[in-house]
Parts: structure tokens; sequence; C-alpha cells
């Protein structure tokens, strides 16, 4: 085990350690707080989505394709069901239009998914 080094100020006592070392501590603390999250919700039965969703979303995917892909919808089977135009739903997925949010909140309510996740 490494000595631990300190240094006092104003009469309080720090533990000095590598900034490699800091950096690794805060991106485990992360990490447990995303896993204490995903406990969180399974004990509450809530689904879970593969993480490859929110990497499509974080590179720019629009998030109602990445769900709707995922629910294995075609786009007129969800316009359908969300009571929207199949090419009002296109314009969507396609950053041309941004929909009403009474649409937004139909198609979430079809993909069973939240409106922050689509938003």
């Amino acid at each position: 085990m490494h000595e631990i080094r300190t240094i006092t100020e104003s009469g309080k006592k720090f533990a000095v350690i590598p900034l490699q070392d800091y950096e690794k501590l805060c991106q485990n603390a992360e990490m447990n707080h995303d896993i204490a999250a995903y406990d969180a919700a399974v004990a509450l039965g809530q689904e879970s989505f593969p993480i490859s969703l929110y990497d499509k979303i974080d590179a720019g995917e629009n998030p109602i394709l990445v769900f709707r892909n995922y629910r294995r919808l075609t786009q007129t089977a969800l316009a359908e069901q969300a009571g929207i135009q199949r090419s009002m739903l296109s314009a969507i997925e396609h950053g041309k239009k941004t929909g009403s949010i009474a649409s937004i909140q139909a198609i979430a309510r079809v993909l069973d998914v939240s409106l922050d996740d689509l938003i």
C-alpha cells in the first residue's frame, strides 16, 4: 500500500493524490451513482434500455427514430397509433419539424417512454 501524503491548510488535513488517481475516483463515483439509479429503476419495475440506444442519441440520432426502431415499429404504425400523419412523423424524425407537444406526448405514449426521453 502506498504511503498517503497529506497537507494541512487552515487547520484542515488533506490527502494528496496524483491527478490520474483523483480522476479515476471521480469516474468510479459516477459509475456507482449510475448503478444505484439503475438498481432503483429495476426495483420499481421500470424498463431499462441498452446503453447503445443512448449512444445513438448522444451521437445525434433522433430519439424518436431510435426508440421507434428499438420497438420495431414502422413510421406508418407509429403514426397511426399516435394519431398523427406519417409525413409529420417523418419530418420530426429528420429534424425538419419539431411537432407539437401533444404529438410528442402521443408518440411517447405509443413508444412507452417518458417525454423526457424524446426531447
